[in-house]
Formats: structure tokens, sequence, C-alpha cells
């Protein structure tokens, strides 16, 4: 059967979740803070300004264990840290042409775009959380250097933050200050440099994992300060959850998908009024800080 064949309200009926996949998939593809840090998801429907309570765990000790005596028993007091579902994002449109197969292509390429537009807004949330972290490192308008490297782990080693997992979130502009030096791009350093000189990638380097993101915070005027972060996963948290489908014989079908604590809702209906489907990709979602005193550094550039 070709795809002429096809109209966008039979593939919507016979494939019910293939659009909130690939938005899903688009998103996931275009975010990199929410890659990065801790994800919180239950498959319990809420609305804007719910608020979620987060469990931080509390801390245990190391004792020791004396010849015929019993264990010492801890009960760790565990916080709970509360987390305001205030970010209801959506994006819609309108596709005019509902039964061509011109529509399906349109609606998976709008679909796409959506996806991409919602993952860099959801990165931008989170990169605003720069402001949460107790401690800051670097000057506004300074290129990011070595000693300034240094300077964040040693502040993170010192804060006893754990070694593994840490990653530093480059601007544009930052990256490309590293990528200029020698340390970052001469074999002489480091056999992997030459990745970074041939591929422009940075990679691993002095105990972290270096990401550029074209979507960290910049803020005034001369200087420009740039809002970089080092940081590992439980740094910041990232709460979603589903949204509620549209009531039945409302004429709306709703798709509504969830991967890896991260989840959204594809909405499309006819409208006689405009000729066309409409179309809308909303999240619902919630930033807050987690051990914003120990294992988040805000890096100014």
């Amino acid at each position: 059967m070709s795809g002429t064949n096809i109209t966008l309200t039979e593939a919507a009926v016979a494939v019910p979740e293939f659009w909130a996949n690939v938005a899903l998939g688009a998103l996931k593809s275009n975010t990199v803070m929410a890659q990065l840090v801790n994800r919180d998801y239950e498959n319990v429907v809420a609305t804007k300004g719910d608020t979620i309570n987060i469990t931080q765990r509390g801390a245990l000790a190391v004792n020791d264990k004396e010849i015929n005596t019993q264990i010492k028993l801890q009960n760790p007091a565990n916080s709970k840290i509360p987390v305001k579902l205030n970010k209801h994002k959506e994006i819609s449109w309108l596709i005019e042409d509902a039964t061509s197969a011109k529509a399906i292509d349109d609606a998976l390429n709008y679909v796409m775009d959506a996806a991409i537009a919602m993952g860099e807004q959801m990165d931008k949330d989170l990169l605003s959380s720069y402001s949460l972290f107790a401690n800051a490192i670097g000057v506004a308008g300074n290129e990011i250097d070595i000693d300034t490297i240094l300077a964040v782990r040693e502040k993170m080693n010192v804060l006893r933050c754990p070694t593994r997992g840490r990653v530093i979130v480059l601007s544009p502009k930052d990256e490309t200050a590293l990528l200029k030096l020698e340390e970052f791009t001469s074999a002489q350093w480091d056999d992997t440099n030459a990745v970074a000189l041939q591929e422009a990638t940075i990679g691993r380097k002095y105990g972290f994992t270096f990401v550029m993101d074209q979507n960290v915070i910049e803020t005034g005027a001369s200087p420009k300060s740039t809002h970089c972060m080092a940081l590992t996963r439980d740094a910041l948290t990232l709460v979603t959850r589903p949204l509620p489908a549209p009531p039945p014989n409302s004429g709306a079908s709703s798709s509504i998908i969830e991967v890896d604590g991260i989840t959204v809702r594809v909405t499309h209906s006819y409208s006689q009024r405009d000729g066309g489907v409409i179309w809308t990709l909303d999240c619902l979602y919630g930033v807050a800080g987690l051990r914003t005193n120990t294992h988040g550094i805000h890096l100014l550039t």
C-alpha cells in the first residue's frame, strides 16, 4: 500500500503512540542538561501548580565493630525537597490539509521541530539553576582556563563531592577557549587530544567530562556574564509528570509517553472552524536543587 492511501486520521488511529514516541525521541536527542541531572517520574497524572516531594537520603556513618557487641543500627534522617510543577510548556500548530500524505509528512516534521524547541526550553530552565549553587568560581568576562578548572576541581574535592560522574557544562565560547589550549589538543599532553583536535570534542579531562550546551545562560553586558556549571547528577532534579488525556468524546486524541524520567503529551483534533488538524505538544515539569551546597559549582566566565 502506498503512502498516498494512508490518511492522517488513519495513521493516528492505527498507531496512537507513534507521534509521542517521535516527539520524545527528538526531545531527548536535543536536550543536554536533562541527561545530566537527577530525574524523577511517577505515573501519576498531575496539573500545573502541584507540588511533588523528593526524598533526599540522610547520611550514614562508619562505626567500629567490637567483639561481643551489637551492631549500631542507624536511622538516617531523610529530608523532603518540595518541587513545584510550575512549568507547563506547550507548542501548538495547525495543518490545514488533514487527509493527504503530505499532511502526514508535515505532521511528522512539525512534531520533531516542536520537540527540539521543547528540549531547548527544558535545557534553559535547568541551566538557569546556576543561581541555586552555594559556591561560585570565575570572573565575568574572563575566558575559562586550566587554573579555573583546577580551582573548581579542588573546591569539589574539599566539599567531598563524589569524583565519579563530574561534568562541566560549557557555553560555545568557553568550549572554543579550551580547544585553543595545548593541554586539550596536543598529543604531547595526552594521546586522546588527537580526537579533540580532529573532532572539536573535548571529552574527559582533569576528572571532568566536558559538555557544550548552546543554551548556557548569559546575562548583563560589558562584561557579559556567562553562567557555566560543574555538577554531578544529584546537584539538580528534573521532575516530570503525565498530563491528563482529553475528555472522552471530545474529538481529541492524545498519546502520553515516558522514557527514562521524561514525559510528553501529543494531542491532535480536527477543527471545523480552522479547516485542519490542530496539534499540541506539551510537557509538565519542575526543576529544583538537591545537593546544591556540595555537588554543583557555578562556573562564571
